[in-house]
């Protein structure tokens, strides 16, 4: 999932006000998507591009868990970012400097790495690999894990169009009593459900949401994860909102779990009461769980740390390789019969191993972290001072 936007603060002179924390949970929800995908061939649903023919419970409600607040925490860190930088920049080179940055990586990796999935997936459908069988995703992309690049090029473009507007709302009195009610976090949940609530309730009347430029822009994804987006700035817009989610609340922890319970329980209903709980108790779980794993990053992760860094430098490039990664040494382990923990585990870990590795010589490059990471080849990121990288 990332993703992604800015992670790093944007001028050398500030540097050593950094929102460490801020870039720790940005390189966290990105690095969890190992973990998920690597289970995902094991989980009981199958719906993953290949599934083992051996199922794990534990390995699927490490997916379920993982999903329920892995991508909202990562649009949330985006909107941070994206309403911080804009706040200190002028709307068209922001855009500018975001679409090139999204941009570049999304073709650089559409062109070499999505190939190179669809090659090892047909390697194995001709038979080289027995013992699986290959599922389709239920929500086909073309872009398949890369889909979140031209979600996140279309919200900054909805941003930079509305800024001046929300900036005046989110500013307003109002508005800020509000954010500044104590449970917001649960609050803000509520109304994340209830909006995706109002998306099924569309696709009920009308249909699906619309798709455009053959596949490749998915408004139900842009929509799906705008109130994650907006979260983020709001809590760039408004110091209560920011307090509140850098301050551990044990109510926050036990809002989600209970919300994640009770989504559990529910899930596989048929009943529009029940699909409906589902969405409100999906936004619910997924912001309480947010703030409160960001409250424990704020207490251990508020300071400088060499080894923090070099994963937040190395997240992006990550993200982009582990998912063929892990679609390779998939089908290594399920062809060789492992077991489901232990595949999970070996998979994880190497590809953790290979994706920073391919980040350690890409970073030797300045033509390769342009193309990969979309960063300008004379910016002060080149020196180690700033790595202004997409999210």
């Amino acid at each position: 999932m990332f993703v992604p936007e800015e992670t790093k603060l944007a001028t050398v002179s500030a540097s050593k006000d950094r929102l460490h924390h801020f870039d720790a949970a940005r390189a966290l929800f990105m690095l969890l998507g190992i973990p998920f995908h690597a289970a995902l061939a094991y989980v009981p649903s199958g719906h993953w591009l290949v599934h083992s023919g051996q199922t794990s419970a534990f390995l699927g409600m490490v997916a379920f868990v993982t999903q329920s607040f892995r991508m909202p925490g990562f649009f949330l860190i985006a909107g941070f970012f994206s309403a911080f930088l804009l706040a200190r920049r002028a709307r068209g080179l922001w855009l500018q400097a975001r679409l090139t940055r999204l941009g570049l990586p999304l073709l650089t990796a559409g062109l070499l790495l999505l190939p190179l999935q669809r090659a090892m997936l047909a390697y194995a459908q001709n038979g080289h690999v027995i013992g699986w069988q290959i599922f389709t995703l239920p929500w086909p992309h073309p872009l398949d894990y890369l889909w979140f690049l031209p979600c996140m090029m279309m919200l900054c473009v909805l941003l930079a169009l509305s800024w001046p507007t929300l900036c005046r709302l989110i500013d307003s009195r109002a508005m800020q009593r509000f954010l500044a009610l104590p449970l917001i976090w649960p609050i803000l949940g509520l109304l994340a459900g209830l909006w995706l609530v109002g998306m099924h309730l569309y696709a009920l009347l009308f249909g699906a949401q619309p798709v455009f430029a053959m596949g490749f822009i998915h408004v139900e994804e842009l929509l799906g994860n705008l109130p994650w987006f907006v979260a983020g700035i709001l809590c760039q817009r408004s110091a209560d909102v920011r307090a509140s989610l850098e301050r551990f609340q044990p109510i926050n922890l036990a809002i989600g779990v209970a919300a994640l319970i009770g989504y559990a329980m529910l899930e596989g209903s048929d009943s529009r009461v029940a699909t409906a709980s589902l969405e409100v108790l999906s936004g619910i779980a997924a912001l309480c769980l947010v703030s409160s794993l960001f409250a424990l990053l704020t207490r251990w992760a508020a300071r400088p740390s060499p080894f923090v860094r070099k994963w937040v430098d190395a997240s992006f490039t990550v993200y982009l390789f582990h998912h063929p990664i892990i679609l390779a040494l998939t089908l290594l382990s399920v062809a060789n019969a492992v077991p489901p923990l232990i595949g999970w585990i070996g998979v994880s870990a190497a590809a953790l191993a290979l994706s920073f590795a391919m980040h350690q010589l890409i970073s030797r490059s300045a033509v390769a972290l342009w193309l990969f990471n979309g960063i300008p080849f004379e910016t002060p990121a080149r020196r180690g001072v700033l790595a202004d990288k997409p999210g």
